[in-house]
């Protein structure tokens, strides 16, 4: 045995005090502590020394030891929780049967500072295990609120994170200001620890008073593989706070994080949160200057807008009655009429045409799936004239001979579903090819054109729900708000239009969140005919080629190439104020009768 040991052993045999001070009030047992005289400890505890005696700011030999990572002294002073005082002796020197000494491994400091605390902030996994085993309760938080899991994960130590979380350690203890272990471990990027305790599980979304949560601080400070850590655990993307300036994709705006903006909007983050504030994410890219996030939050609160709208747009439709159901069932009213029509007359060559019987737009007065009263229902009859050979399909012996026209064939690269092609290909030899009068401005009874109604009407009533509400809306726009700005479309050119998108689009495509863009689309394909019109060294009206016949045209009427112009213009306007003018004609549609009733429209006829 040493010198000092000697003379400790040789002092307390002589019954000294193994508590008194010295003048800077540190007992004997404290400053062997703190010199790391294990034998010096070991008797000044077999003497019985206070091993839980406290200086000035409540600190004992226990916080020493645990601060210096003395292993042996901490395990001299503390006993093991699975050890009471009379299973078990120690034998120090010539001092026999004195009992292990049992420091409070919970002490708290006048800073509310443990020794578990301290031991997981230094790393120390031996220290830490040994207090576990004595006793030390892993959920004493210190006086800011943090806890020993806390400390281990904001300092990054792992070895210690997985000890507290086999000892059940609480990982959504908040601090003061609401920080939990999932916070801090977030905010500064350690993603091993992360990944720990969304395995426990940790709480995903507890706040900061301030309403910022992991994800949010993650996503502040560009901790990328954090972030999609925490996106994969269904953490909440928009921060779970109605502080929009918390919300995650608004601070990876601000910090120019784009990898992160890019993970939550794909993960549907609500770029719209708080849109109109100085909180929303745009808005803090583009103070900042961080362009390449502006452009790519515009884009998608662009795309994100025309989406709701579509919606709206769909649902306000659907509800007044434009479905494709209903619309069936006005075809077959309309075909109902045309009957007692026949019977009434005794003329089988008597028709019911136009919009009526197409079913879809036959009105925009009352715009909720009925007809208005005073809207009109077109009714033909043919009167025969010279006989007209459909090439390529009449079987006459005559068709070598006399005239003969020719139906455009649209089968290759045709989006529109082969059982309508197939259906069109019988309405050409089964209906009757007749003429109209169809000319160029100021020819007017001079030509006639081969008319194609029951190929149209066919088409029209092949329309699914998004495609009729397409053209109920192309309708609505070319009648009442482009018709009043300027003349020269009318609704056949509308259904053209319906007939290319229907034949360009594909049908993944027609969907209730793409409206708003198949509108803009097909105003776009009315502009760009308009605008070839005036290019040409003609300005006799014509803007594009008809759809069924391969050598005919649609003009506008009572047009010049100056009117084709201010048409052009008006298009341009429409298309830039669609979002608005959308908006407007929602407002006119009605819903249909709750009693879901369909109204047969009442005609008069003479006879």
């Amino acid at each position: 045995m040493g010198g000092h040991e000697a003379m400790v052993e040789a002092l307390l045999l002589a019954q000294a005090d193994p508590d008194l001070p010295d003048q800077d009030g540190q007992t004997p047992l404290y400053v062997a502590v703190k010199f790391r005289h294990l034998s010096v400890v070991k008797l000044l505890i077999s003497a019985q020394a206070n091993v839980n005696f406290k200086d000035d700011v409540e600190t004992t030999a226990l916080h020493l030891a645990v601060s210096r990572g003395y292993t042996e002294i901490v395990a001299a002073i503390s006993v093991s929780n699975q050890v009471n005082s009379d299973q078990k002796q120690i034998h120090v020197g010539p001092l026999i049967g004195c009992y292990e000494a049992q420091a409070d491994v919970s002490h708290v400091t006048r800073y509310s500072t443990t020794p578990l605390y301290i031991a997981a902030q230094n790393g120390r996994k031996d220290i830490l295990t040994a207090l576990i085993k004595a006793g030390a309760n892993t959920d004493d938080q210190q006086k800011q609120g943090a806890s020993a899991l806390y400390i281990a994960c904001q300092k990054g130590h792992a070895a210690i994170v997985d000890v507290l979380i086999k000892a059940q350690a609480n990982p959504d203890l908040q601090a003061a200001e609401g920080e939990t272990a999932l916070f801090v471990a977030s905010q500064n990027g350690h993603n091993g620890i992360v990944n720990k305790l969304i395995s426990v599980p940790a709480a995903l979304d507890l706040q900061r008073i301030s309403g910022l949560t992991a994800m949010g601080i993650a996503s502040q400070n560009g901790h990328f593989t954090t972030v999609q850590m925490l996106i994969k655990a269904t953490a909440d993307v928009n921060g779970g706070s109605n502080q929009a300036n918390s919300a995650p994709l608004r601070l990876a705006s601000e910090f120019n994080h784009i990898e992160i903006v890019q993970a939550l909007l794909d993960a549907r983050a609500d770029v719209n949160l708080a849109r109109h504030s100085s909180s929303s994410a745009v808005y803090s890219a583009a103070f900042i200057g961080h362009s390449d996030i502006v452009r790519i939050l515009v884009k998608l609160t662009s795309a994100l807008n025309q989406s709701e709208q579509s919606l709206q747009l769909h649902s306000k439709l659907s509800a007044a009655g434009f479905t494709e159901q209903r619309a069936s069932l006005q075809g077959a009213a309309a075909d109902v009429l045309e009957r007692i029509l026949r019977l009434r007359t005794s003329y089988e060559d008597i028709f019911i045409v136009g919009s009526y019987s197409e079913t879809w737009g036959n009105n925009l007065v009352c715009v909720d799936g009925r007809t208005d009263s005073e809207s009109d229902i077109d009714i033909t009859r043919f009167v025969q004239g010279r006989p007209l050979h459909l090439k390529g399909i009449c079987k006459c012996p005559l068709a070598e001979t006399d005239a003969t026209v020719e139906y455009l064939h649209r089968v290759a690269k045709s989006n529109i579903p082969n059982a309508v092609l197939q259906l069109l290909k019988r309405d050409i030899s089964t209906f009757p090819c007749h003429v109209v009068h169809a000319a160029p401005q100021g020819q007017a009874g001079n030509q006639l054109r081969v008319s194609t109604t029951f190929l149209e009407r066919r088409l029209m009533r092949s329309l699914s729900t998004l495609q009729g509400q397409l053209f109920v809306a192309l309708k609505f726009l070319v009648k009442k708000i482009i018709g009043r700005r300027v003349h020269g479309l009318k609704a056949y050119h509308a259904k053209t239009i319906t007939f290319r998108m229907v034949e360009e689009t594909p049908a993944e495509q027609w969907t209730p969140q793409n409206l708003f863009d198949l509108l803009q689309r097909s105003l776009n394909m009315l502009l760009n005919s308009v605008q070839s019109s005036y290019g040409q060294d003609y300005d006799d009206g014509r803007i594009m080629e008809h759809f069924f016949l391969s050598d005919a045209h649609l003009y506008l009427k009572g047009a010049d190439r100056s009117t084709a112009q201010e048409v052009a213009n008006v298009l341009r306007e429409v298309i830039d104020e669609l979002p608005e003018l959308l908006t407007k004609f929602m407002k006119t549609l009605i819903p249909v009768s709750s009693a879901g009733l369909f109204y047969f429209h009442p005609f008069l006829m003479f006879v």
